[in-house]
C-alpha cells in the first residue's frame, strides 16, 4: 500500500510548498526554491477486476488496499468500476469521502482492460488518475488514457503493460 500511497501523492493536488523538499528546477539554476507538497486528488477511477481468475480473497485484498489508500490520501470522489470482459454497469459505485466502500461484487467472466478505459473517457473525463486492481490476466489494454495509470497486481508483474506503472500488491487478509 505504501507504493500506491506514494504514487497518488506524486500526482495529487498541490496544497503548499516547503524548503525541506527543494524544487529541482531551482537547483539546476542554482536558485533555492521551495518544492511542492501534494496531497489527495479530486477524482480517482478504481478499476476492480472481478473476472473468474480473481477469487474472493484477492477481491477483499483489493478493497482493503483501497481503504488504506483512503485513510492516508484525501480523495474527494472514487468511481469504483467493476469489470471483467465488459463493464458491470449496475455495480459501478461513486463513493465520496466518508462513505463506506461497497464490499459485494459478483465474480465471473474473462478479462479485458479496454472497457475500463473507454468508460473513463466517456464518464470520468476529469479523473486525476486510474488505479486498476487486477491479476494482469489480459492483453487487451485499449487506448492509453490522458491521466496516469497504476496497475496494482495481486500476482507478480512479469511484463510491463504498454502504459502506466505496474506494481505487485499484497492481497492477503
Amino acid at each position: 500500500a505504501r507504493l500506491v500511497d506514494q504514487w497518488v501523492t506524486q500526482i495529487g493536488e498541490t496544497v503548499g510548498t516547503t524548503y525541506s523538499k527543494v524544487n529541482r528546477r531551482g537547483l539546476a539554476l542554482d536558485i533555492p526554491m521551495p518544492g511542492e507538497i501534494k496531497d489527495g486528488m479530486n477524482e480517482l477511477v478504481c478499476g476492480l477486476d472481478v473476472s473468474s481468475s480473481v477469487d474472493m480473497r484477492r477481491l477483499m485484498g483489493f478493497l482493503a488496499n483501497l481503504e488504506k489508500l483512503r485513510d492516508i490520501v484525501g480523495i474527494k470522489m472514487i468511481h469504483i468500476v467493476p469489470f471483467e470482459y465488459a463493464i458491470k454497469l449496475a455495480d459501478i459505485k461513486h463513493v465520496t469521502r466518508g462513505q463506506p466502500i461497497p464490499r459485494h461484487y459478483d465474480i465471473g467472466g474473462g478479462t479485458r482492460f479496454s472497457p475500463l478505459f473507454n468508460w473513463q473517457r466517456r464518464f470520468a473525463k476529469n479523473a486525476d488518475a486510474i488505479i486498476v486492481f487486477t491479476d494482469m490476466g489480459s492483453n487487451d489494454y485499449g487506448r492509453k488514457p490522458r491521466c496516469p495509470v497504476l496497475w496494482a497486481s495481486s500476482d507478480p508483474v512479469l511484463y510491463a503493460p504498454p502504459f502506466g506503472r505496474a506494481i505487485e500488491i499484497e492481497t492477503a487478509g
